[in-house]
């Protein structure tokens, strides 16, 4: 099953999307997040090319597990795309991945205004990964928790990528070339060479 994940914020949104087995998850691209309708029909675009099975929203929990106003605007835009696109629709426990991909790219020697522009996507993959390892059980999530990802103590769990367990999955820091990308190949610095 292809799982198209988003990291959903107020300005943009990041995705990424899984191989069709379900084993790892590619940093996608980044789309406006306003005007609503626009954004929308990018992902529409998006998923139907991609040929998602499912679009997984990360779900911005707060520390104590509660949800916040943030989650609640997720919630209602995984009704929405259920609702308007047709398309099915999930949620996952996303917090930290924002500080864990801007740690992941810094580690990998990307500048300021690089991870600038790939931490969206990036955490996407972070979210992806996670939901990913919990399809093959190769994470620590704890199935008893109240949500995926949640442990029965209300706690977030490790996720595999953190505790270096055997898993299959694994997250590539390179994106997909698509013409959903909000950033064209000219306006990008040479990455690190290979």
């Amino acid at each position: 099953m292809r799982v198209l994940a988003l990291d959903v914020g107020e300005k943009r949104v990041g995705a990424a999307v899984s191989d069709p087995l379900g084993y790892s998850a590619q940093p996608l691209t980044v789309l406006a997040r306003r005007p609503h309708g626009e954004f929308l029909s990018a992902l529409a675009a998006l998923a139907a090319k991609c040929q998602a099975e499912l679009v997984l929203l990360g779900l911005p929990r707060r520390t104590d597990g509660r949800q916040g106003p943030e989650a609640q605007r997720v919630l209602a835009l995984a009704g929405e795309i259920r609702a308007k696109l047709g398309l099915a629709c999930a949620t996952w426990d996303e917090r930290f991945t924002t500080q864990a991909a801007e740690r992941l790219l810094r580690e990998g020697g990307l500048r300021r205004e690089e991870r600038r522009r790939a931490v969206d996507r990036t955490a996407a993959a972070l979210i992806l990964e996670s939901f990913l390892c919990h399809q093959t059980g190769a994470g620590t999530q704890n199935p008893g928790g109240p949500e995926p990802g949640i442990g029965s103590d209300g706690r977030e769990n490790k996720k595999c990528h953190q505790t270096g367990a055997g898993t299959p999955t694994s997250v590539s820091l390179e994106p997909e070339k698509t013409p959903y990308d909000q950033e064209t190949q000219e306006n990008r610095p040479a990455g690190p060479a290979a």
